[in-house]
């Protein structure tokens, strides 16, 4: 919004400890393509477009799903993305919960949630993609997300202490991150603002 936001590419941003990047910079992610988008739906057998613009299949559903957010303040850029996602024929209802979002996303209650985690120095994945937290509700595994090759991964994670290997082992869990598309990374900010009365001096 108002040129300020810089595009994320990758589920993790600003992690450097101990001399060693803990972030994969070749992930990058497509831009916006309206006619891509559709041509994709349409494989998926949405290639029917209503009277309002909106895909669906031949069983009449439509390619509709709902966003759930916690705070008001996302609701101009959420209403963006949402006219964007008007131009692929997608309906994308925005579901304000200032109460108990969290919640519904921990016991897997939701299609789809616009939010962040919070992490360590540098990032660990077994809460969110171990296998072992993909049948257990709640957990932060809030895909039911289940992969040998990820488990091989997180096992490393959990068991080395050397931080080259760990370094490694992350950018190779985000990059497959990337590939299954569990997660799509939105902006961040590369600045931040503070306020002072006038007769504050540093």
């Amino acid at each position: 919004l108002y040129g300020e936001y810089k595009k994320c590419e990758n589920i993790s941003i600003g992690h450097v400890w101990g001399g060693y990047d803990f972030d994969d910079h070749t992930i990058k992610k497509p831009n916006f393509n309206a006619k891509k988008a559709g041509e994709i739906l349409s494989e998926a057998g949405y290639s029917i477009i209503g009277n309002d613009g909106i895909r669906k299949n031949e069983k009449g559903e439509r390619a509709s799903f709902e966003l759930l957010y916690s705070n008001a303040s996302h609701t101009e850029r959420l209403t963006i993305l949402k006219e964007q996602a008007k131009k692929a024929g997608v309906d994308l209802q925005l579901k304000m919960m200032q109460q108990g979002m969290f919640n519904a996303v921990l016991n897997r209650r939701h299609q789809a949630w616009f939010g962040g985690m919070t992490t360590y120095y540098y990032p660990t994945y077994w809460q969110s993609f171990s296998s072992k937290n993909a049948d257990t509700i709640p957990s932060n595994n809030f895909y039911g997300y289940k992969s040998a090759e990820m488990d091989k991964l997180i096992e490393v994670e959990r068991t080395s202490s050397d931080l080259a290997e760990l370094s490694e082992n992350c950018k190779a869990i985000q990059r497959l991150v990337d590939k299954e598309a569990l997660i799509i990374p939105d902006y961040y900010l590369d600045f931040a603002r503070a306020g002072m009365w006038k007769w504050v001096r540093f």
